[in-house]
């Protein structure tokens, strides 16, 4: 059996059953959902040059319908509202969309819309879509713009800055401190 499958990956029966589970949250969500998985191109990858810093750029999408959406799927802990709002803030998906639909765009392969479909990967496996607000893309092009500016200096002068060699003292963000508190009588 190794033999054979040399170099393939491994699914153990849990993982496939969860991601089984996922699928069909996602197929069963709602039509528009569903429809968004019915057509479109699969792993597209865009290959680009950062117009400003020269950069040479990629990204790879998981569903592309040309001139219509981007989608990507993510998967999370939970696809709540407020949660997943904390997920795009701590792994950046807000950049991530900018720098995706920069390439469409550069690529000459634009689409108007860019969704991400959460999906929990623990029971009941609950799916989302989002769309980010305007000020949630606006963050997301600034964040991509300082990354690839900082990237390009890297590049040209061969120092790539690490974190600090000091201890730092470190404080909890806002969100953090909500619904926390005991009610007051």
């Amino acid at each position: 059996f190794d033999h054979a499958n040399r170099g393939k990956a491994i699914v153990t029966a849990s993982d496939y059953e969860r991601v089984r589970r996922m699928a069909e949250s996602i197929h069963t969500h709602s039509d528009a959902v569903a429809g968004l998985l019915v057509g479109g191109q699969r792993e597209v990858t865009f290959r680009w040059r950062d117009e400003e810093t020269g950069v040479r750029c990629k990204a790879r999408v998981d569903n592309y319908e040309p001139g219509e959406f981007m989608l990507d799927l993510k998967k999370t802990r939970d696809a709540s509202f407020e949660a997943f709002a904390r997920s795009i803030t701590s792994y950046r998906y807000d950049q991530q969309a900018a720098h995706y639909t920069t390439g469409a765009r550069i690529c000459d392969r634009p689409v108007p819309r860019y969704i991400i479909l959460a999906c929990e990967d623990v029971p009941p496996y609950v799916c989302q879509p989002y769309f980010l607000d305007p000020m949630a893309e606006e963050r997301g092009f600034n964040l991509r713009r300082r990354a690839i500016r900082k990237q390009a200096q890297c590049l040209n002068t061969g120092i790539w800055p690490g974190y600090s060699t000091r201890f730092e003292q470190i404080s909890l963000p806002t969100f953090a401190y909500f619904g926390i508190q005991e009610p007051t009588r």
